[in-house]
């Protein structure tokens, strides 16, 4: 586990060391990622990224490359460095109107999707300005806001699984249960057709936290097994992040309900699969957004 006490250089982004980041001895950001019991190498990237002029400015990001697609590691890891050297370099000014910057993150994470060296990836993730967040996603890795004790989704998958939820058929933690949930609508995938990311902004930040995950955590774990080992640990997110990534790679694995059961067998020719603890890379980020200077 690496700890920095955070100045200006210290910005983030790797596929395999653990972190913390502090500011006067608080901890403001984890992570944490496990290339998980079957994959051979860890295809999941992260960043975290402090504004060259406003060091309240951050942007923090996961990217899952795409199991199957030769050099996906690659285009994690291209997606989250170029994405956060252009957040480096952005005018402060701009990041705190957001829907203005909106639109340069969309114009760059397309220009990236069109420079793509290989392979394919998720992305999701948030500007933290000053007052305001950004949040992002194209693909199956999510975004989730912590308040008053509850565990909110920001994010949508772009995903079979995510449509059949959205049309009401299915719960949304039951599609972890859904074979071949892993097949997405949506990606950063260098492919000569437009590519559609999401946005929300959130004005006057309400969140105390911030939880990314990619695909190897919340198709294990519920989001309400996340949210009570959030309550459980407030005071320790060391604790949170070990927690989160020690259930999605060693279990226990959650049981589907025979309710659950009948509702995916009721859908027509889906068959349900158990969930399979460590069959995924895992990686997960929480920050608390609520510690970092300019946000409150």
């Amino acid at each position: 586990m690496i700890t920095i006490e955070e100045s200006k250089t210290n910005n983030i982004s790797s596929q395999s060391d653990n972190f913390i980041l502090q500011r006067n001895n608080n901890i403001i950001a984890i992570a944490e990622s496990n290339i998980g019991k079957l994959r051979e190498k860890n295809e999941d990237f992260y960043g975290l990224f402090i504004n060259d002029e406003d060091p309240n400015l951050i942007l923090i990001a996961v990217a899952d490359g795409l199991g199957g697609l030769h050099g996906s590691e690659r285009a994690s890891r291209y997606t989250i460095k170029k994405l956060g050297h252009f957040f480096e370099k952005s005018n402060p000014e701009d990041i705190n109107h957001p829907n203005r910057y909106k639109l340069y993150l969309d114009r760059k994470i397309r220009e990236i999707n069109k420079t793509l060296p290989v392979g394919g990836t998720t992305l999701t993730g948030a500007i933290l300005g000053k007052e305001n967040l950004i949040i992002f996603n194209i693909g199956d890795s999510r975004t989730y806001g912590f308040k008053n004790n509850k565990l909110i989704q920001l994010t949508e998958d772009d995903s079979k699984v995510w449509e059949i939820y959205k049309q009401g058929l299915v719960k949304k933690d039951d599609i972890r249960f859904i074979y071949g949930n892993n097949i997405m609508t949506e990606a950063i995938d260098g492919l000569p057709w437009p590519i559609h990311p999401r946005y929300k902004i959130v004005n006057k930040n309400q969140y105390d936290a911030l939880l990314l995950t990619s695909d190897g955590i919340h198709d294990i774990l519920s989001d309400k097994t996340m949210e009570d080992i959030i309550i459980n640990n407030i005071n320790d997110p060391q604790m949170i992040i070990n927690r989160i990534i020690d259930i999605s790679v060693n279990g226990p694995a959650d049981e589907i309900s025979e309710e659950s059961m009948e509702d995916i067998y009721a859908i027509g020719d889906i068959p349900f699969s158990k969930t399979q603890p460590g069959k995924d890379n895992a990686t997960g980020m929480f920050v608390l957004t609520k510690k970092i200077g300019g946000i409150r």
